[in-house]
């Protein structure tokens, strides 16, 4: 819905930028460079979106968090960081999971996320000792890290002898687990 206004009235520009925290998730409608980029933009939720599979619903939530993205950073920013889109989640009908996921496809995320291993990490071994947990955790970051082998069977019960044709000694050596 557009107010209506004589045609030479004047805008007011810009005075001071707002703390990201309160700046509103819309595009004000007098915002040309902003409203030009997120037009840019728009068209790739359509087309990765139906590639994708996603339903009509999740389009129009991550058009909408999409918008809130562009409102809230300069226009034409090259890359979005992470952290600064997931607080996007608050609002209702967002999608910031789909949308990260659509500005890697298009190459414009900056994940500066915390690796979430490293946050299972912190959450589990909270209660363990310092030195038990700085193990647990460099093993758990390991390229290496393997489990221990499985135990040996203490039955081979394909190798053993049909009941009543050997030697009962042997067949109680042969069960037992010896190296």
């Amino acid at each position: 819905m557009n107010a209506w206004r004589p045609k030479g009235w004047p805008v007011q520009h810009e005075i001071f930028s707002l703390p990201i925290d309160e700046l509103p998730h819309r595009i004000l409608r007098d915002d040309g460079p902003r409203l030009a980029w997120f037009a840019h933009l728009e068209p790739a939720v359509a087309r990765i979106g139906e590639a994708k599979g996603w339903s009509h619903d999740v389009r129009d939530s991550v058009t909408l968090t999409l918008e809130g993205v562009v409102a809230t950073h300069e226009a034409g920013t090259p890359s979005y960081s992470a952290s600064r889109v997931a607080p996007l989640a608050d609002g209702n009908k967002r999608n910031v999971t789909r949308t990260i996921e659509l500005l890697a496809e298009l190459g414009r995320l900056d994940d500066d996320r915390a690796d979430p291993l490293d946050q299972w990490l912190e959450r589990n071994l909270a209660c363990l000792p310092t030195g038990i947990r700085t193990d647990v955790a460099d093993w758990m970051r390991s390229e290496e890290r393997q489990l221990p082998p499985p135990p040996q069977s203490r039955t081979h019960l394909e190798e053993l002898p049909v009941a009543g044709t050997a030697d009962p000694a042997a067949l109680v050596d042969r069960t037992r687990n010896t190296p």
